[in-house]
Parts: structure tokens; sequence; C-alpha cells
């Protein structure tokens, strides 16, 4: 126990960290934020993928049906908060009437930062929440496929930009 303390000492005063502390994430008061925040949804496998199919899902049912797959190496902490993210993100679109296009992406992103800063969440949660979308999109558009390792990518954009790091030879697999 003791050599434990003394280590984590010595990690902290000579500024090693392990994986797990640098690893992003929200913050449990922004995390419960989405989850407040959300519309109905329950997740599944074959969620609709057009922006009218979500459309007339939402507006025939009241609720959102989102994904259930992708990338576990999220900045969220549970499944429960990434799909609770994704319904609101769909909803920032049907309410902005943007489809899913690269454009339209984009400007979800930008919105979903300005909409968290609105309701007092951390100001580095709420960029969190606009790269968690920039770049997932952007390198989407530039390598012809989904990230898997996400958080190493945001990270990656807080220190290079996000055109920098979609645009370099590193792949996030």
């Amino acid at each position: 126990m003791i050599n434990r303390i003394l280590n984590g000492m010595y990690t902290y005063f000579i500024g090693v960290h392990s994986t797990t502390e640098n690893r992003i994430k929200l913050l449990p008061k922004t995390e419960q934020w989405l989850l407040d925040i959300a519309p109905r949804h329950f997740a599944s496998e074959n969620s609709p993928t057009s922006y009218e199919a979500v459309q007339k899902q939402a507006s025939l049912y009241g609720i959102f049906h989102v994904f259930n797959g992708g990338s576990t190496d999220t900045i969220f902490s549970s499944r429960a908060v990434q799909y609770a993210y994704r319904a609101w993100h769909d909803s920032l679109h049907l309410m902005k009437q943007w489809d899913f296009s690269h454009a339209s992406e984009l400007k979800v992103a930008i919105l979903q930062e300005a909409v968290a800063i609105s309701w007092g969440i951390d100001e580095r949660d709420a960029k969190m929440l606009r790269l968690d979308l920039e770049a997932h999109i952007e390198y989407v558009y530039a390598k012809g496929e989904h990230p898997v390792n996400q958080i190493e990518l945001i990270k990656d954009c807080l220190q290079n930009g996000v055109q920098a790091t979609v645009n370099s030879e590193k792949l996030y697999h």
C-alpha cells in the first residue's frame, strides 16, 4: 500500500502520467447534462443513416434511433452517454434543418460547442463535444474510414490542430 502511495506521489511530482490519467473524458457534470438534455432515444445496429430517415422516425414516434456501434475509445465514460450524445446531435440537425452533409456536420459541431457553453458546460468539455464530431468528420473525409482510436485523434487535434492532424500520415485504427 505504501509503495502505491509513494509511486503515486513520485509520478505526480515528476510529471509522469499513466494512460488512464492522460485519457480525455468529459466531466461527470457534462455527462449528466447530456443524459438530461438528450431527447428520448434507443440504440441498435440498424439505425437510420439519412437525414430524411431520422426526421421521419423522430416526427412519427417522438424518439430518436441511434447507432449502437462504433468506437468505445471516446470522450464518453459509457455507451449510455454516447447514445445520449448521438440523439442530442441528431436533434440539432433536425432543429436547424441541416442535412448530414460534410458542411452541415461541421456547422452542427460548432453549434454543439455553443449550446454547451450557453448551458454553463465547462469550456474544455464544450470543445471536446465539438472536436468529437469535427475531427471524426474531417478524418472520414480525408482518410475514407472511421477513426477507432478517437481519444488519440482528439489529443492530436488539440496539440496540432484538426487539419494538420487529419492530413498527417498517421491513422487512428
